[in-house]
């Protein structure tokens, strides 16, 4: 009985310090990681976060980073329609890709609140790096289209080099086009008459 006793906790005690091990691993990256990124990056990355805070950044082994950011109670949430604070209700759980930092792709990973505002019901808070419709930041949306209107004749080479589908990239550009005002005019018939030729392009 003593040594069954003795190996279990044996066990438990390797399992534990394997857990320990990656833990210190995990933050010694994260620590590296934020030394790494750019002070301007994270600047403008944390002036589209709303309440949300940067809580840690790792680069992965695949070659992407992954940042991690939480919600700050310090800091008040508001509604994202009328933009009053509201009280805290929830959190959502939402990743989202933004622009790319030394070639690399940068995906956040977000918990965001949700607020009880007295007009409109739970909302989600106030911020500027989650679009709903798109798994991309607004500021990689605008990114991706300038990419293709650049050149709109080689939309599948444009899709590779951003590590994306061709459908979602040209789902992308059409939002951006559909509703930008820096596209006036023969600009804007222009990259219609691109997004129409490369519907096939990826398929």
């Amino acid at each position: 009985m003593f040594f069954s006793f003795f190996f279990c906790n044996h066990a438990e005690w390797v399992r534990e310090a394997v857990i320990l091990d990656e833990s210190r691993k995990r933050f010694r990256r994260s620590l590296s990681a934020m030394h790494m990124l750019s002070d301007n990056y994270l600047k403008q990355l944390s002036s589209l976060l709303g309440p949300c805070r940067v809580d840690a950044i790792e680069f992965l082994e695949v070659g992407d980073w992954l940042i991690t950011a939480r919600d700050d109670k310090n800091l008040p949430a508001c509604c994202n329609v009328c933009e009053r604070p509201g009280t805290r209700y929830d959190h959502i759980q939402r990743k989202v890709r933004h622009l790319n930092f030394r070639s690399k792709r940068v995906f956040v990973f977000l918990h965001l609140p949700r607020v009880q505002c007295a007009e409109h019901g739970v909302r989600i808070v106030r911020q500027s790096i989650f679009d709903h419709h798109f798994k991309y930041s607004p500021e990689f949306q605008e990114f991706v289209a300038c990419e293709f209107l650049s050149d709109p004749s080689a939309g599948s080479s444009v899709a590779r080099r951003l590590a994306m589908p061709t459908t979602t990239m040209m789902r992308i550009v059409q939002s951006i086009v559909s509703r930008t005002s820096a596209v006036p005019g023969k600009a804007a018939e222009r990259a219609t008459h691109a997004i129409d030729a490369s519907e096939g392009f990826g398929k």
